[in-house]
């Protein structure tokens, strides 16, 4: 249930995503400690079809070493984006029938988690 409810939590979908990022950052930081990195090719043998990506084998591999040879742990971020939620006034691609809860994302909101990851990936 943790990172599945989302009802009985005061902000909803919200907070049960911030509980499924609690449960990813965990799992991140329990596979880049030392013991598991060191071990990394069993385990990324271990989740290769349980994890879907389009980073190759050989890629994974070569982050893996170059975090071994660093020495330092991974630095996690987040970055929310909001927006107004309404139910029935947006379709829904996957049930178009469908009156669904749903949420209309802040334009800005949005421009500033793209900034983000785009500074993430120069290294800013």
């Amino acid at each position: 249930g943790f990172v599945r409810e989302r009802y009985s939590l005061t902000n909803g979908d919200y907070d049960r995503g911030n509980n499924q990022l609690k449960v990813i950052q965990a799992i991140i930081n329990k596979l880049t400690s030392f013991s598991s990195i060191s071990n990394y090719s069993t385990i990324i043998s271990t989740l290769q079809d349980s994890v879907q990506t389009d980073i190759s084998l050989d890629t994974m591999m070569s982050l893996a070493n170059a975090q071994l040879d660093s020495g330092k742990k991974f630095t996690i971020t987040s970055q929310e984006v909001t927006g107004t939620g309404s139910t029935g006034e947006l379709t829904s691609y996957a049930m178009p029938t469908a009156s669904l809860y749903m949420i209309q994302l802040d334009d800005s909101s949005v421009a500033s988690a793209s900034q983000a990851i785009k500074d993430v990936m120069e290294g800013k």
